[in-house]
């Protein structure tokens, strides 16, 4: 074999290299006699390391060439976007063969999302869903209202790169955040496992490339930022932070459940909860119209407006409920009109739920807090109904639940006064701490049931919420 200077006889480098596999000391004569050498990359492909200089950067030590149907060089993503939405589906990635199901709703949710803003079609790519952006102006909006959808685990503005590590290296320099200082951390998941190079390498090469370019510590524990890299098929990409998503399953993969909707703090939590694990939730709430002005109703819109951000579309039913109190306050002694207001509730939201195609309803209840939540009074109010009354506030006591309000952006709202219908004609002492299915039951016996379900529901309207915007007043 000949010198790559030239010449009859073997040199030194020629003889070291058929003696010894590559290591440190056969770099360090290729760096001195400036002579290429071939070397096995993993995944058994030739790769050619040349000699560093004081101007050679860390991803060009290393430069294995990644070819795709289309050619030589690796291509980019669809359409040649320069930013993209990012979103990872967690859960839903669990779903095995209903994955399909699970991603094809979330794509709906987004694309109802963003439908106003400057972005393309969402489009399924291994595990995620990828979102086209006309540029980065618009990401602190869709950033506010991605954040509040339901089956997303994280997100990030991403760019795509050339699936080489001086694509991702170029990328990495031409979307730097202007003015990003502090440590980093660089992380990488490879989605196509061909890749010749392995996650640790990657972020080997790329953190050397940052250190290298800004001076920038590397913090393996509490980075300030920290920069994914995903390698796919075809495309790789590159984030500069990722952001939290709201977890959970896509809203509208669980059914649809019709929620009691008092005002209150707790009712909106529950919905919120059954909502996050992908059920559509329609929302009814009882005022004490005639006798009650409409201030509930207005605040019962705005938590329904907070709701919809996380379901796009949402209905919420408004009954007027005060003839309904009247008649049984005439009807029954004191200590039971809170039940049996409770058990009408119930049956009015049962109707609504066969006309919504709702299976089951919910309420905001946890078991203990006020009187009418006793475990034997829960039992006698949910006789009124067949069929399962949800309540996933349960076990929850009244600071985890205000916890949770304020978490939701429902708080501030909830605690604001109104005219709660269940203050109407409301007894001084209370409910009883247990009463009987029996006992109850005969309570009802001096009441047209039907007739005041009915009365109820000829003065039922629903506001209809279609977000982004503002729903009809």
């Amino acid at each position: 074999m000949r010198s790559a200077r030239g010449g009859g006889n073997p040199s030194a480098a020629t003889r070291l290299r058929h003696e010894f596999p590559p290591s440190a000391a056969t770099r360090l004569l290729i760096a001195l006699h400036s002579i290429p050498l071939p070397v096995e990359a993993p995944g058994h492909q030739k790769v050619t390391i040349m000699p560093m200089d004081t101007k050679t950067s860390p991803q060009e030590e290393l430069r294995p060439p990644v070819s795709d149907a289309t050619g030589d060089f690796p291509a980019m993503a669809e359409g040649g976007e320069e930013h993209l939405l990012i979103l990872r589906g967690g859960e839903s990635n669990l779903k095995g063969g209903n994955r399909r199901r699970f991603f094809s709703q979330l794509e709906r949710n987004v694309r109802r999302a963003l439908h106003d803003l400057p972005a393309g079609a969402p489009r399924r790519l291994t595990g995620r869903i990828v979102v086209p952006l006309s540029g980065a102006e618009c990401w602190p909006e869709i950033r506010q209202r991605v954040a509040k959808l339901y089956g997303i685990e994280n997100f990030s503005l991403g760019h795509p790169a050339h699936r080489s590590l001086e694509g991702i290296c170029q990328t990495i320099e031409r979307h730097w955040p202007h003015g990003m200082q502090g440590s980093f951390l660089v992380r990488c998941r490879r989605g196509d496992k061909k890749f010749p190079l392995k996650s640790p390498q990657i972020e080997r090469e790329v953190g050397g490339f940052i250190h290298q370019k800004w001076g920038l510590p590397v913090d393996l524990r509490n980075p300030e930022t920290t920069i994914r890299v995903e390698i796919l098929p075809n495309v790789a990409y590159v984030s500069f932070g990722i952001l939290q998503g709201a977890g959970g399953l896509p809203t509208g993969t669980s059914g649809r459940l019709v929620v009691l909707f008092s005002g209150g703090i707790d009712s909106p939590v529950a919905a919120a909860r059954l909502q996050r694990r992908g059920v559509t939730v329609e929302l009814v709430h009882f005022s004490g119209r005639p006798f009650q002005d409409r201030r509930s109703e207005r605040k019962a819109k705005k938590l329904a407006r907070v709701l919809a951000r996380s379901q796009m579309r949402l209905n919420l039913w408004l009954v007027p409920f005060g003839e309904v109190q009247r008649r049984i306050v005439v009807a029954s002694r004191p200590a039971l009109r809170v039940l049996l207001y409770r058990r009408l509730m119930l049956r009015i939201a049962r109707k609504l739920a066969w006309k919504c195609d709702a299976p089951a309803v919910a309420t905001g209840g946890s078991m203990g807090q006020v009187a009418s939540q006793t475990l034997q009074n829960l039992v006698a109010i949910d006789d009124a109904v067949q069929g399962p009354v949800f309540r996933p506030l349960i076990g929850m006591d009244k600071q985890e639940i205000i916890d949770e309000a304020r978490k939701l952006g429902t708080y501030d709202i909830s605690i604001l006064p109104d005219g709660d219908c269940c203050q109407l004609f409301a007894p001084k002492k209370g409910s009883e701490l247990a009463v009987t299915i029996a006992e109850i039951r005969r309570a009802e016996e001096g009441l047209d049931i039907e007739d005041l379900v009915m009365i109820a529901l000829a003065g039922a309207t629903v506001e209809r919420f279609r977000l982004p915007g503002a729903a009809s007043d």
